[in-house]
């Protein structure tokens, strides 16, 4: 950990920040120390996922991307003297990749006279249930008569979750895990006239202006985003533990039924999902945000070297778990 750190601040050094901006709690860890050898404040970004169950390290400025996480924080005695700002993460419109597309619509041969579902995730216990409700609703789809294809591109990470997708699949579901496709695999979105996406993803498509669909705990199948439930999967950021009362699956299947068999509404879908990107997703209308809050932080930083010590201590015991982990 030592020569980590030794390069670390020989790097900050070099390139001498004003600011140190952490988005995870070990990141965080790093930048706390780094700063009181160059004397420079620090932000912490949670990232959406669930609330804190245990220690979550203070930050005397924390954004949250999600309304949830800043609720969260906005109830504990421990942030009361914290600043937290509300800045739902940010993308920027992804640059299209025609050849690598080309070669995968070719590879997979896909029809051009259906729907072509994309869901792009690792292939992981995390994501497994935003997986598996793209193919229920792909296979549901296709079983009641309305053709759609689905393509679901992502990292092997998971043996068991791969396993499991891959006996899914059949001739109207195919499964991308190549190096060549999964690297910057959103240079492909333009291969889907509908994508299922959670948090980046979703804002990504949005921003090619593609019809959405997002995960919902406890469905069957991912819900199609519309104006009426917007600010409910907003409040997660997009989760996949997204829950909204009152949606239901065969409401829901019929409207994407509708979506499929109405050119001018699928329209009227993407320009919206283009329209929410430049309102809520861009990045740039976010930049002069983040500078401002850059610049107080400058003005106003403290260490606060009893939580300092327990960030410490979170660390070493993360550490010693991994390392029996590895043992056994």
């Amino acid at each position: 950990m030592g020569p980590v750190f030794v390069q670390l601040i020989r790097i900050l050094r070099q390139e001498a920040p004003d600011v140190l901006h952490a988005f995870d709690p070990t990141s965080h860890f790093f930048a706390r120390v780094a700063a009181l050898v160059i004397r420079r404040p620090v932000l912490l970004t949670k990232c959406g996922g669930p609330n804190p169950r245990t220690y979550y390290p203070y930050a005397e400025t924390l954004v949250a991307y999600s309304q949830e996480n800043l609720r969260y924080f906005e109830t504990r005695n421990k942030f009361r003297s914290t600043t937290i700002h509300l800045i739902p993460n940010r993308v920027s419109a992804i640059s299209q990749d025609p050849p690598r597309l080309h070669r995968l619509v070719s590879r997979l041969n896909l029809s051009g006279d259906c729907p072509t579902l994309l869901r792009i995730a690792t292939l992981s216990a995390f994501h497994r249930e935003s997986l598996l409700q793209s193919i229920r609703l792909a296979k549901r789809l296709n079983r009641d008569g309305h053709r759609c294809q689905l393509v679901v591109i992502g990292v092997r990470q998971d043996t068991a979750v791969v396993q499991e997708i891959e006996q899914l699949c059949d001739d109207t579901i195919r499964l991308v895990t190549e190096d060549e496709y999964t690297l910057n695999a959103a240079a492909l979105i333009d291969l889907a006239d509908m994508v299922v996406g959670t948090g980046r993803s979703l804002m990504e498509a949005a921003a090619r202006g593609k019809v959405l669909l997002a995960p919902l705990a406890g469905h069957a199948y991912p819900v199609l985003v519309t104006p009426a439930i917007l600010s409910q999967l907003f409040y997660y950021n997009f989760s996949t533990r997204a829950a909204i009362d009152g949606v239901s699956e065969e409401e829901n299947i019929g409207a994407i039924v509708r979506l499929m068999l109405d050119s001018q509404l699928q329209s009227a879908m993407r320009q919206q999902a283009a329209e929410w990107y430049h309102k809520y997703f861009a990045i740039e209308t976010v930049v002069e945000q983040y500078h401002t809050l850059y610049r107080a932080a400058v003005r106003n930083h403290r260490h606060h070297p009893l939580d300092l010590t327990l960030h410490a201590a979170w660390y070493v015991r993360g550490l010693l778990h991994r390392y029996w982990l590895s043992r056994t």
